[in-house]
């Protein structure tokens, strides 16, 4: 009497799906942070504080060994014939875990940095910009390391038709450790002429780049020199006049 014994089966691989989930995971995760980065770069770049400290420097420089870590993966993932062996899973998931253990924690100091106080690395002069629109005042705004704005215009009519000057202010103030303010006063003189000209009191309180824009055959002068439309002032007082057609 023979006796047949069946052949038995090939042995499952317990990681047959575990090296797709870690190459999946691993692109995800490099695309996160090559998103954030590319934000925080943004941001820097507009003056934002913690954009511009060492946590949002390390930031930004993770996303180039995030792209190393792919390829690694890849690279080693090509390296066997068959399914990741299960005495090998942990040198296979090894450095995509470092590195994720490494990047929430420079993370968590970044998101830090909002409820601290942390000089920034990176320097930045921020933008004032003044321009006119169709209105009868200057649109006034900052771009950089500010966190209150406030200001406002007023205006004096009879029978629906402008009476006298139209006065205005501005000042914006900085989130830095040693807080400092950019104040502006002054006045539009003509406000029923085509060529409009606007006087102001410029304080700051930090060097700032100064842009005007919006009007026609602008003149600009500064303290009674002759300026150009885009100009860098050191942290000062100045006397500013703007004449133009709008």
């Amino acid at each position: 009497m023979t006796t047949i014994i069946p052949e038995a089966g090939p042995t499952p691989q317990k990681g047959l799906w575990f090296d797709i989930v870690v190459i999946l995971f691993t692109i995800a995760f490099t695309g996160l942070v090559t998103f954030i980065s590319g934000f925080v770069i943004e941001n820097a770049l507009d003056g934002r504080v913690r954009d511009r400290s060492i946590w949002g420097i390390l930031l930004i420089g993770l996303s180039i060994p995030s792209w190393l870590v792919l390829l690694f993966v890849i690279r080693r993932r090509a390296s066997y014939s068959g399914p990741v062996p299960a005495r090998r899973w942990l040198n296979f998931a090894k450095l995509p875990g470092v590195f994720v253990g490494v990047w929430l924690l420079v993370f968590l100091g970044y998101a830090e940095v909002a409820t601290s106080n942390f000089r920034p690395l990176i320097p930045h002069t921020p933008v004032l910009a003044i321009r006119f629109t169709d209105q009868l005042s200057p649109s006034i705004s900052t771009r950089g390391d500010f966190d209150t704005t406030e200001g406002g215009a007023s205006e004096s009519r009879f029978n629906g038709a402008i009476t006298g000057t139209i006065p205005f202010r501005f000042r914006a103030t900085s989130t830095s450790m040693e807080p400092k303010q950019i104040t502006i006063t002054g006045e539009v003189i003509n406000p029923n002429s085509k060529r409009r000209e606007t006087r102001m009191e410029l304080v700051l309180e930090q060097r700032a780049r100064v842009q005007i824009e919006g009007l026609n055959d602008m003149l600009i002068t500064i303290d009674g020199k002759p300026s150009n439309a885009n100009s860098e002032l050191a942290a000062g007082t100045y006397k500013v006049v703007i004449a133009g057609e709008r």
